[in-house]
């Protein structure tokens, strides 16, 4: 499921209808991931989460799925190039949440 979901990213589409498609899947890979206790794909599954749920526009669902996503790499290592994208991507989520609730 991994391999589809990492094409629909690269396909970048914009259609809803796809989009939807996709936060379901990667919902479901995270419900299967979590079931079975394979931890070592949840960060990689949180980030699908997060890129189609910010393709969705729904930045307050994007913004849970990256603070999954940056507990999981703070247990690994603080200074990962994957932790810093995910902190970047938080400080965005709380901007762009901001101004829309002004």
């Amino acid at each position: 499921m991994f391999d589809l979901l990492d094409q629909r990213v690269a396909a970048g589409s914009t259609k809803a209808k796809t989009i939807q498609g996709s936060i379901n899947k990667a919902l479901k890979l995270i419900e299967l991931l979590e079931k079975e206790g394979l931890s070592d794909y949840f960060a990689r599954a949180y980030h699908l989460a997060v890129t189609f749920h910010l393709r969705k526009g729904d930045l307050q669902a994007a913004k849970e799925w990256i603070m999954k996503e940056l507990k999981i790499h703070e247990l690994a290592s603080f200074d990962s190039p994957e932790i810093i994208a995910a902190l970047e991507i938080s400080d965005e989520l709380d901007i762009a949440i901001k101004s829309l609730q002004t």
